[in-house]
């Protein structure tokens, strides 16, 4: 059991009231998340099991640590019958699918298809990570209905890969680029990208078509672009590379030059925070701090900064708004680079 574990325990025991501590909680559990094991896990259970509703945090390094007999005691202290007990925290849904516990299945569909947005989102990521056999027909009758809407139950065209559809494909991305809300097209981007090679042309239209707003952290879009990158194997240097070319070039509108750099910092800040992604199947590309840094902000001519920031000023002349974002996430990746290069040392 890592330090960070105990030290969190002790924090669950000391104060009642961890409001106040948020952020000292949440440093533990990125702790336990990069360092952790299935022994943190098993310490961790009993704990969130003690408060379920006021430790949601704890359902991350359940999800990445645990195992069959983790997702049967989740089963057996958060459900009754085949829904959860008043206050269990919604994500227990993604967590069970995430521990591949396949008894779930047809409970987690079941909240899929529910009006609730939260339990309909954690349900469905949940199942993302299952077979879903048997469900095919369903899923496609479900994904169907949402055509012509703007709003629907996001999440549910994520599942588009279940059904063994091709078409499916398309057609979602369709709605995407057509009917469906920029509030509501987390799902399409997700769904797109999880078709895998078929779906790259897409994926880079979504990617760079400013309809999309993908880029965008209140809508929660950026983070399933950000996962769809990862699975394709969409590194973000190849991207800037890909949009300093189309900038330079001289050709590109304003507002998609504007658009382009939203999207490189929306990719950059989560690549350089390193959110869990909570599919078990995808792995974050090897993309190290110290190169990430030397790729975007180092010149290399002394004399003429043609870095990310000089692009910037460049093509959107000394936009304060951008070009400050730029130097904040130029400040953030060097020093997770120096975090980086010390633990090297040992």
């Amino acid at each position: 059991m890592l330090p960070a574990t105990k030290c969190l325990l002790d924090l669950y025991k000391k104060d009642k009231n961890q409001e106040q501590k948020w952020e000292l909680k949440n440093s533990y559990i990125r702790a336990i998340r990069h360092y952790g094991s299935q022994a943190d896990a098993e310490a961790l259970l009993p704990a969130f099991l003690e408060a379920a509703e006021q430790r949601e945090e704890l359902i991350e390094p359940l999800m990445i640590y645990g195992d069959v007999s983790t997702a049967q005691t989740l089963v057996e202290n958060c459900f009754q019958g085949e829904h959860l007990r008043d206050g269990v925290p919604e994500d227990i849904l993604h967590c069970l699918g995430y521990l591949g516990y396949t008894p779930v299945q047809q409970i987690l569909w079941e909240y899929a298809k529910s009006g609730d947005y939260w339990l309909s989102k954690a349900a469905c990521m949940g199942l993302i990570n299952l077979p879903c056999v048997g469900l095919e027909r369903e899923i496609e009758e479900q994904i169907k209905k949402c055509y012509g809407k703007s709003l629907f139950p996001e999440f549910i065209p994520a599942l588009a890969i279940k059904t063994n559809n091709d078409s499916l494909l398309e057609e979602i991305f369709q709605l995407g680029q057509t009917m469906a809300s920029t509030d509501c097209n987390g799902g399409i981007i997700l769904g797109v990208a999880l078709s895998g090679k078929k779906s790259f042309d897409l994926f880079k239209k979504i990617i760079w078509n400013p309809h999309w707003e993908a880029y965008s952290g209140s809508t929660g879009s950026d983070f399933y672009l950000y996962i769809g990158t990862q699975y394709l194997n969409i590194s973000c240097v190849e991207l800037y590379l890909e949009m300093k070319a189309r900038q330079e070039g001289g050709t590109t509108a304003q507002s998609q030059q504007w658009h382009d750099f939203l999207v490189i910092e929306a990719l950059l800040n989560l690549q350089i925070a390193r959110p869990h992604m909570g599919l078990r199947f995808i792995s974050e590309i090897d993309e190290s701090y110290s190169q990430l840094y030397t790729d975007f902000f180092t010149w290399s001519d002394p004399n003429h900064d043609d870095s990310i920031i000089g692009l910037a000023k460049k093509i959107l002349g000394d936009s304060e708004l951008r070009v400050s974002s730029l130097y904040e996430i130029k400040k953030q990746l060097a020093l997770r680079m120096e975090q980086e290069i010390e633990k090297q040392q040992f």
